[in-house]
């Protein structure tokens, strides 16, 4: 049961009694102990780089109450390690598998370690099944007890700054509701500190720094399935949550299975130098080997029919086939890829509950089926993308692949409140890509406070869909929660850029002509849409309301910003300026592979009384900048001041800039 296996500078080399894995980036050191292994070295392979591990008492990686505690004997049954490449839902990397039984318990636990070649960090995950079938009257989760993930270090001196994202969206529509929550802590751990609701932790001494990602469904307000906590002590960091709930509280028998493994949740543990924005850096550069960027599927935008008729029955009538092939002209005309069909083309008028659904166009809004508009989308150039709840049985879904030629399905209604239930959908998530021979993608709405898929969960199977907007009723109030506002999607993207890769985000651009209760008119056509470029552009309206004006408008815009968008998509995106407001001065900066070039979006917010403002850059001191105006075909070369910064001026407020840099 030994091994020593190489890919691309990564490695994994298993003696029997250590376990040694190097991304080429960080060096990771596992010693078997008598229930299980314990880390006894971290660090990064820089010369003169510090080992995490200080102090280390050997004490198993994972406890999981009443099975493997401290004195539950272990035994290794195997160990392989296996090279993955061409995987379509995850980068090219090593997978180790350790087996192991444990006898008093009757139960058997795989340890997988990912390591991809090149990486800041690597992924583990353990899974469990029962060797023989039998009853139990305890949970082995609990939000304390157990844990996944340990690394014993020296924690009452560090920095520690735990990040989370919040879902329900659509309730969150304010600059006093962020979409992010931050807590910073710099006094000592003397005591149990627990963070409960973050999906990111990052802990720091001096210039050397961990992050732990929790690769779950968890969301701040909303715990989701066994999620757990990060959890500090003087000595170590644990992360908890195994996800290991299948028959709910209070049901416990045969909660185990003996013929398949319970996965447990997921953990990243990532290594880097630097600042606080290194961390940061360091996490969307590993999220991106997770979940990687393919740019035959992942470059594009779309127009969603829900959004310009209020709520209800008014925006399922947009679902009918005389206007869904008005929209195939309107967004051919403007330069928009996808056509996505909402909720309304599978019920009859009136009707509202898709249990009633047999997930068909109804013959009343589609009466020759998906014929017509699959014919006029091919003919203008135009992909179609469609809506399903959540329950819409595989069949069905494949059914309308094949009879629609869709390509990107939007999957709402999600309601989690077992692991077993998210099992069985991403079981037939994956089937359904499979099918389509990995043709398509999934948009994984998360605007309701139910739990869904989260944001660290499922994304190799496609993107985000975080929020709606929808127009305003007449005289009602109440769909004013959903009211666009360009400001608050500037705000949206600002956070999520902070820790996440904004490639992964359709954001939303409306038609600003139609909010004048939100504000939104007092922006341009075309800065509703600049704040979307950084991310995957989503007009959640249908176009064919636009103006002329309007039109005429945003096309040459989005012409220039598909001349462009395959390199910003690829790229890593950060966020420069002030957190959006309103009135404040905000933006993006998306660096490119070789980090001597890329893309800069400067907004000038509505409420703003500064023309100019001094941005600070995420590029080395001393260096030249090149700017490319690229909407005024103009060129200019800056120097870039002591901190990184740069001096930009936009006469009105209410307006951006597009630029691609250089540095030289």
């Amino acid at each position: 049961m030994t091994f020593l296996t190489e890919l691309e500078g990564a490695s994994a080399k298993f003696d029997g009694s250590e376990l040694v894995v190097s991304t080429g980036l960080v060096r990771r050191v596992w010693r078997v102990v008598s229930n299980g292994l314990s880390t006894v070295s971290f660090k990064r392979e820089d010369e003169g780089a510090e080992d995490w591990i200080a102090e280390n008492e050997q004490l198993c990686d994972w406890y999981l109450t009443g099975l493997v505690e401290a004195e539950t004997e272990a035994e290794i049954v195997s160990a392989s390690c296996e090279s993955i490449k061409g995987d379509p839902y995850t980068a090219d990397h090593l997978n180790v598998e350790l087996l192991l039984q444990y006898p008093a318990s009757q139960v058997e636990l795989r340890y997988q370690v990912w390591i991809y070649p090149g990486a800041p960090g690597i992924r583990t995950q353990l899974s469990l099944r029962a060797i023989s079938s039998r009853d139990s009257d305890k949970w082995p989760s609990y939000l304390t007890a157990s844990y996944a993930e340990r690394i014993g270090l020296k924690a009452s001196d560090c920095e520690r700054l735990a990040v989370g994202y919040y879902n329900d969206t659509q309730h969150r529509g304010s600059f006093e509701t962020p979409m992010m929550r931050e807590e910073r802590r710099v006094d000592a751990v003397v005591r149990r500190e627990i963070h409960d609701w973050a999906n990111i932790l990052y802990v720091r001494k001096g210039q050397e720094g961990l992050a732990l990602v929790k690769e779950s469904h968890k969301c701040v307000n909303q715990e989701g399935v066994d999620t757990g906590a990060f959890i500090l002590n003087p000595n170590e960091v644990k992360v908890t949550g195994l996800g290991l709930r299948i028959n709910g509280y209070g049901d416990t028998s045969e909660w185990i299975r003996v013929e398949t493994f319970h996965e447990m949740w997921a953990n990243w543990s990532i290594l880097y130098s630097g600042s606080e924005r290194e961390g940061s850096r360091s996490v969307k550069v590993f999220d991106r080997f997770r979940y990687p960027f393919d740019p035959k599927r992942d470059v594009y935008m779309a127009a969603n029919t829900w959004g310009s008729r209020g709520a209800g029955e008014l925006s399922r009538s947009a679902a009918e086939e005389e206007n869904i092939l008005r929209e195939i002209e309107s967004c051919a005309d403007l330069g928009i890829d996808v056509l996505q069909i909402d909720d309304g083309w599978e019920l009859d008028p009136g009707v509202v509950d898709v249990n009633d659904s047999d997930w068909r166009p109804v013959k009343s809004r589609f009466p020759h089926g998906w014929q017509r508009v699959k014919e006029a989308a091919k003919a203008q150039g135009v992909i179609l993308g469609i809506w399903h709840a959540w329950t819409a049985p595989l069949e069905r879904i494949q059914e309308n692949f094949d009879k629609g030629s869709f390509r990107y399905f939007k999957i709402d209604f999600v309601t989690i409140f077992f692991r077993h239930q998210l099992e069985a959908l991403m079981e037939m998530t994956r089937a359904l890509v499979d099918y389509t021979k990995y043709a398509i993608r999934i948009h994984w709405d998360l605007t309701e406070v139910t739990t869904r898929v989260g944001y660290f969960y499922g994304r190799e199977y496609g993107h985000l869909y975080p929020r709606n907007s929808q127009t305003p009723l007449p005289g009602r109030s109440r769909t004013d929660h959903v009211l666009y506002r360009p400001g608050i999607f500037l705000r949206d993207s600002w956070e999520y850029a902070q820790h996440m890769n904004l490639n992964h985000f359709l954001i939303n651009v409306q038609n600003k002509d139609k909010f004048e209760r939100s504000g939104a008119d007092r922006y341009s056509h075309s800065y509703c849409f600049a704040v979307a470029m950084m991310a995957v552009p989503n007009f959640m309206q249908e176009t064919h309301f636009y103006s002329q004006v309007a039109r005429d408008e945003l096309r040459p815009l989005i012409a220039l910003y598909k001349e462009h968008r395959e390199r910003i998509l690829g790229g890593l995106v950060v966020p420069i300026g002030e957190e959006p407001s309103d009135g404040s001065w905000s933006g993006f900066q998306c660096i490119l592979a070789n980090e001597k070039e890329g893309y800069l979006t400067i907004f000038r917010e509505i409420d703003n009384r500064e023309e100019t403002y001094e941005m600070v850059l995420d590029l080395p001191t001393g260096k030249q900048l090149v700017l490319h105006d690229l909407e005024a075909n103009e060129r200019q070369i800056l120097s870039l001041n002591r901190d990184s910064s740069v001096s930009f001026t936009i006469s009105d407020p209410g307006d951006f800039r597009f630029y691609r840099y250089e540095v030289c």
